[in-house]
């Protein structure tokens, strides 16, 4: 059996908040204390279950790696607007214990959903396990926990979510698509057939540019292995962004 690849960080999230407890001290006094415990015994019980409904034999945690995403140079707006988002007091304390503890993985420079990419290019068999839509972009298994289903992306289909990513764009990480196109008028060029090459065209006769459409391009798509050797990216066009000379 394959393994299962799972898309750690909002287990590591979900830890966190599960370290906290309200401690009575006497009579109307209370603190919140934290007991690293909860989040340990937490990922624990989740991963095993996972690898269970998956029927996986094993799993490895995938969470972005160290250093500068790159996708910050490409885009500097690139997920700009989570930076303000509250992140739970223990969240570091919980990393920091699941790296010294559990399997882990990671590319630096890259994020985890490139490495749940390289990871599932490995073996046919093996199964993602998150619930990110960006995840549904190459083939393969995926299972949503949400929902307890597991399912096979095509390569059609994985083609056309990426395509509608480049359509749309994704505002929750910093990225517009093309104007006035929603998911109603992305799914019927899809039925039309339209290819990466009118996309971009698309983004010239709207007047964004070819340079928009490679910036909307490279954040959108999930590096494969395909794409990355010995630290170097290839990019729209076979471009090529050395991630050696990324400063952290």
């Amino acid at each position: 059996m394959g393994r299962a690849i799972i898309d750690a960080d909002s287990y590591f999230y979900r830890g966190a908040i599960a370290c906290s407890e309200l401690i009575n001290i006497q009579d109307d006094l209370y603190y919140e204390g934290y007991d690293l415990n909860k989040a340990r015994q937490y990922l624990k019980d989740t991963f095993a279950e996972l690898s269970s409904k998956t029927n996986c034999d094993d799993y490895i945690l995938v969470t972005g790696g160290v250093g500068k995403n790159f996708r910050y140079i490409i885009n500097p707006s690139y997920k700009s607007n989570r930076k303000n988002v509250a992140r739970p007091i223990m969240l570091n304390k919980v990393r920091e214990m699941a790296f010294n503890e559990f399997p882990v993985a990671y590319t630096p420079h890259l994020e985890a959903d490139d490495t749940c990419r390289m990871l599932m290019e490995e073996d046919k068999d093996n199964v993602i396990i998150s619930i990110d839509k960006d995840l549904r972009t190459f083939q393969g298994k995926i299972y949503d926990s949400y929902h307890d289903t597991i399912r096979y992306i095509t390569p059609l289909q994985a083609e056309a979510n990426f395509k509608r990513q480049l359509l749309i764009g994704d505002t929750t990480d910093g990225y517009s698509g093309l104007p006035k196109v929603g998911k109603a008028t992305a799914d019927k060029l899809l039925l039309a057939g339209i290819t990466i090459d009118e996309i971009a065209e698309m983004y010239v006769e709207k007047g964004l540019g070819m340079e928009t459409f490679e910036m909307v391009y490279n954040c959108a798509k999930i590096i494969g292995k395909d794409d990355y050797a010995d630290g170097v990216i290839t990019l729209y066009g076979g471009k090529k962004l050395d991630l050696n000379e990324v400063e952290d």
